[in-house]
């Protein structure tokens, strides 16, 4: 249990330790808060509502919950216990005074661990929205913002002549994000030349399993336009091929971690997987097969 009391500045007059007397609240401005294991200090606002004619003060206490309690000292810190608030007639409606809450970073792999702050006691003001469950997502399990960055694709083309091209990979920063954790994009300069170098850009479908510790990625087919030519007179899609006909279906690589849960540095999709750059209506113009990914 961690308690914070709010602070006032001291000065030569006793009324600058007047209670307020005024109708006010105070209170978390959320219920719930996410934040990453790894983001170090963050500002969490706690709200004071209505005029005030002395000082408020508070008391919260921070209290592991849910089904893996964080600890403090292990999983997080409040390292900034002084509050302070001058309040002595003040007609101001609102005022926001900062909780400077930290996380503690480590290797585990682990399920998100939660922590509730609750205001405790208050006095100048009344108690509203006492309760904030922050949860902490471990990031040693987010794979997904691993792949983030400079990767080098080998291929062979229809001819089985080696192609080699500089990628980025990039996918959604934010955890609110419906592709975060489930989508990559990767984004290949001149990655074919069809008298013209075209630029392609596709998604990938993303999968970790924490309890086994593997993946998958896959390039995903007619998702979407990868490349175009001529203000959209030309454009193509991806395709692949069961040996028969074009489909649809994603081609799929398995990852797993190495020894000590460390990142792979090279995904590959195999020499049996064709990917066809494909013009709906016209054919394919180009093709790659035995796809690997390399980190730089």
């Amino acid at each position: 249990m961690l308690a914070l009391g709010a602070m006032f500045v001291a000065s030569c007059s006793n009324d600058d330790e007047k209670v307020n007397s005024l109708e006010t609240t105070v209170g978390f401005q959320s219920e719930t808060l996410t934040i990453k294991e790894s983001v170090g200090r963050v500002q969490i606002p706690v709200a004071i509502e209505g005029a005030r004619n002395g000082n408020v003060s508070f008391e919260v206490v921070a209290e592991g919950t849910g089904a893996n309690p964080a600890k403090e000292g292990v999983n997080f810190r409040i390292t900034d216990n002084t509050l302070s608030l001058l309040a002595k007639n003040d007609t101001t409606k609102s005022a926001v005074i900062n909780i400077e809450f930290e996380t503690i970073d480590d290797s585990e792999i682990n399920d998100p661990r939660e922590v509730t702050l609750t205001i405790k006691s208050a006095d100048g003001a009344k108690i509203k929205n006492n309760k904030l469950v922050v949860t902490l997502r471990d990031n040693d399990a987010a794979f997904y913002e691993k792949f983030f960055g400079r990767w080098t694709l080998t291929a062979k083309d229809e001819d089985d002549n080696p192609i080699t091209k500089t990628i980025i990979i990039r996918g959604a920063v934010d955890e609110n994000d419906t592709e975060y954790d489930h989508i990559l994009w990767v984004t290949a300069p001149a990655l074919f030349n069809v008298g013209v170098n075209l630029d392609c850009e596709w998604p990938m479908e993303y999968t970790f399993d924490k309890a086994t510790k593997t993946g998958t990625l896959s390039h995903l087919m007619n998702q979407n336009t990868v490349a175009t030519y001529g203000n959209g007179a030309y454009e193509w899609v991806f395709k692949t091929d069961n040996g028969e006909s074009y489909t649809d279906d994603p081609i799929v690589a398995e990852w797993k971690l190495g020894e000590g849960d460390s990142f792979p540095t090279e995904i590959s999709w195999g020499e049996d997987h064709n990917i066809w750059l494909y013009q709906p209506g016209a054919g394919w113009w180009a093709m790659m097969y035995d796809v690997k990914i390399t980190k730089q």
